[in-house]
């Protein structure tokens, strides 16, 4: 039986932070829809003129997967078709080693000074000279491993173009374009790089966060805890004094066996509110009656 050919991809020698697929990468997928690829605005044609490629729903197909984990069908003639996570389900994987070798920092893909985006380091140095403000590189951050930390989403995602007058520029690209690989690589994203200090400083903060959040819980459930013992006292005292007042409002000279036990209830009841306890500061709390 013949044995297919293994497509080589970048997924397979290094994976970035955002790559979605874990330690596995697509072999071949089943499609769940057929597909034809799009233009993608504002770079040029997004095909070789002729019949654009197709997918075609229930067809399986093999892939080729970049190192963000956009997957791209391979067609018999090796024309390519970038697919979207919804359209197609993985058919196969991939048997990959349990480890992989750590992969070197990309070079920045583009500069910011402020909030100027440059593409050449050389105009972001003339403008951090012009303005003071420092030089932010921004990269793929396509050699990082999982553990590693940038800052927040992406700053955009942008796609590289292979062919043509505009070969080897990059430009703004839809994070979901289908474009084809032939003409472009990506699209990917672009990350502003986490600095190590600010990261701790918010794992710190929100570690803080947690136990202010968790010490007034239990301060509410203690102070909830005491109100709640503090009605049930409250409503004995009104039961006793509703007993006297039905008494003395209808005129009914209460025997002396009652009012011993009106004696003792009152006892209790006033000895119950003089036991000591632990101060409770109830000014702070907003728990409602």
């Amino acid at each position: 039986m013949p044995t297919e050919k293994q497509i080589d991809c970048p997924a397979l020698h290094k994976r970035s932070g955002s790559y979605p697929f874990g330690n596995r990468v697509p072999r071949t997928v089943r499609m769940l829809k057929t597909v034809t690829s799009d233009p993608m605005p504002g770079i040029g044609l997004a095909y070789i003129k002729g019949d654009a490629p197709v997918a075609k729903a229930g067809q399986t197909y093999p892939v080729w997967t970049n190192s963000h984990g956009a997957v791209t069908a391979v067609m018999e003639g090796g024309t390519r078709l970038g697919l979207r996570p919804a359209e197609f389900e993985v058919n196969s994987w991939h048997h990959l080693a349990s480890a992989r070798a750590p992969q070197p920092h990309p070079e920045p893909i583009a500069w910011m000074v402020g909030t100027a985006f440059w593409w050449t380091k050389e105009e972001a140095e003339r403008d951090s000279a012009a303005t003071g403000l420092p030089i932010i590189g921004l990269g793929p951050m396509s050699g990082i491993e999982p553990d590693e930390q940038h800052q927040g989403e992406p700053v955009a995602w942008m796609a590289k173009t292979l062919k043509g007058s505009l070969a080897g520029t990059l430009g703004l690209a839809r994070r979901d374009a289908r474009l084809n690989p032939d003409l472009y690589e990506g699209p990917f994203p672009v990350f502003r790089p986490a600095d190590p200090g600010e990261v701790e400083r918010i794992e710190n903060e929100r570690a803080e966060q947690w136990r202010l959040r968790r010490d007034a819980e239990a301060d509410r459930d203690t102070k909830a805890a005491v109100i709640a013992e503090l009605r049930a006292q409250l409503a004995k005292h009104e039961e006793l004094l509703r007993e006297i007042a039905d008494h003395c409002n209808g005129c009914v000279m209460p025997t002396e066996q009652l009012l011993r036990e009106w004696g003792s209830s009152i006892d209790a009841a006033l000895s119950a509110s003089a036991e000591p306890s632990a101060p409770v500061d109830l000014k702070t709390s907003r728990l409602s009656g």
